[in-house]
């Protein structure tokens, strides 16, 4: 299993900071562009990332790095919602729900905790503020995650990803 991790870990680490050789007088790279067209008139919901967006940009990615036990971190990450077609969210905002996914699937809620995570028992927390513009096309969102590493907090890594950022019209 140890020679296994690695091999894996030699493998990450050589495509990770891996280089293009070429020759004395040409080298060359291939450039990769990704995307999504969706079409103008489709009512398409679009949550988009703007700060702590993930690599990929379908999600957002907080990187806390290391947490001495008996401390808590938070860091900041923004969004906005709105429809493919510009078209405005729903003439009665009250009906747009946008926060964290309920565990039934069907409601969101502006706050969230997830506790024990990971081999070092911290507890996560979730909180979601949005602000609609004034012609209700547009939601800017914030998300707070706020992480405690309890006293007596075992040593090791974390990662949670049970909790889903939505948007609902009803």
């Amino acid at each position: 299993m140890k020679k296994l991790l690695l091999v894996s870990l030699f493998i990450l680490g050589a495509t990770s900071f891996a280089a293009v050789s070429g020759t004395a007088n040409k080298a060359e790279m291939i450039i990769k562009v990704k995307g999504n067209v969706i079409a103008k008139t489709e009512t398409n919901l679009i949550i988009e990332p703007v700060k702590n967006a993930g690599i990929d940009g379908s999600s957002m990615a907080f990187d806390f790095g290391s947490l001495v036990e008996g401390t808590s971190q938070s860091l900041e990450g923004t969004f906005k919602v709105y429809k493919a077609n510009s078209d405005v969210l729903n003439a009665d905002m009250t009906k747009v729900s946008v926060g964290i996914l309920s565990a039934n699937g069907t409601d969101t809620t502006p706050t969230a905790e997830t506790a024990n995570v990971g081999k070092s028992n911290v507890k996560v927390k979730y909180v979601v503020s949005t602000v609609a513009s004034s012609d209700k096309k547009v939601i800017n969102g914030v998300l707070d995650v706020n992480v405690t590493a309890p006293t007596g907090a075992t040593a090791g890594t974390f990662l949670d990803t049970t909790k889903k950022l939505a948007v609902i019209i009803k």
